[in-house]
């Protein structure tokens, strides 16, 4: 396992020196401070930290998109909803569509229902 050992000289710049063992990292100290009277040296243990590669992918608008208002875009970035028919019942002529979203503008259908009809459907008798 390689060992780091970090140090200041007697003139005050920092320095640091790569050893391939404990021993040699130890003896490196000795010699600084035996010939080079470095007083402030310190050891420290290299480990192999593991690390993977993933692939990512980020998705920008080119520069004339960007600038382009958001009112002009057509496409929804979620699917539409579904919409559901139903069978109109007697005396209507339209099917009635239902949708699972309220749509962006109010829309009216006409539809005449027969008259005995709407007085049965609010009638408390």
């Amino acid at each position: 396992m390689e060992h780091l050992v970090k140090f200041a000289t007697a003139e005050g710049k920092e320095g640091q020196h790569t050893a391939v063992s404990l021993d040699e990292a130890l003896s490196f100290v000795e010699r600084l401070r035996n010939t080079e009277e470095v007083a402030d040296a310190r050891v420290f243990r290299m480990q192999e930290v593991p690390i993977e590669f993933r692939a990512y992918y980020k998705v920008e608008l080119k520069a004339s998109e960007a600038t382009a208002p958001a009112a002009e875009i057509t496409e929804s970035p979620v699917p539409a909803p579904p919409v559901v028919e139903v069978d109109a019942p007697a005396g209507v002529q339209a099917p009635i569509v239902i949708s699972a979203e309220a749509p962006a503008k109010p829309q009216t259908v006409d539809v005449q229902a027969p008259a005995e009809m709407s007085k049965r459907l609010f009638s408390r008798s």
